[in-house]
């Protein structure tokens, strides 16, 4: 049961980047890096590990990581920006500012 909602989570999560990078299709009308322009940015990530001591094997874990950002070019040439991170794992969940 708790890898299907993980599962789901990571699917939903997906959905929602691939939403989000198919709605910004405005930026090639302007030039990057010039002042005005907002820059949305991330990135995905996924692991699995098995954790091995003395020869013997654990049990696995799988970690899926969502880290968006957003940035200003307040002049041109010089951004500000905001990220954040969320790191999920079956039965925990870390956000990072």
């Amino acid at each position: 049961m708790r890898t299907q909602n993980f599962s789901l989570t990571i699917l939903t999560l997906v959905a929602l980047l691939l939403i989000t990078i198919t709605s910004s299709g405005n930026a090639q009308d302007r030039q990057f890096a010039t002042k005005g322009i907002t820059e949305l940015s991330g990135s995905v990530s996924y692991s699995n590990f098995t954790y091995v001591s003395n020869g013997e094997t654990g049990d696995a874990i799988s970690i899926f990581t969502l880290a968006p950002q957003i940035g200003y070019f307040v002049i041109d040439g010089l951004e500000l920006g905001l990220s954040t991170g969320v790191s999920l794992l079956p039965g925990f969940s870390v956000l990072s500012p």
